[in-house]
């Protein structure tokens, strides 16, 4: 093989290894997230391995993907607000970041 491939491999495996890392955090810290948000009226689920969901009454909804860092809002769903989260997120951070939008929205 050439260099180019076995760079390739190796770092395919470094992002696979990285992807499993956050997942397994992710798995850790989702009680202590999912507590943190209902404490501010909203709810995180856990949906299924590596994907969580953090949703609002009003409908709108957000999905989180920690192994690869993803987050997404639906297009058919009610408009969700943008949270400012850090670059490197964890679980935790998202019911900082709903407070944060709120105190911003309602000074």
């Amino acid at each position: 093989m050439s260099d180019t491939t076995d760079d390739f491999k190796a770092l395919q495996e470094e992002h696979k290894q990285l992807r499993r890392v956050n997942n397994e955090r992710a798995e850790k810290t989702f009680p202590a997230a999912a507590a943190a948000c209902s404490e501010i009226g909203l709810t995180l689920t856990r949906l299924c391995a590596g994907q969580f969901r953090l949703a609002h009454p009003s409908g709108w909804h957000i999905d989180f993907y920690p192994g690869n860092g993803r987050i997404y809002s639906p297009i058919r769903t009610p408009r969700a607000p943008f949270l400012k989260m850090p670059e490197d997120w964890r679980l935790a951070d998202i019911a900082d970041a709903v407070k944060l939008m709120q105190m911003e929205a309602n000074p």
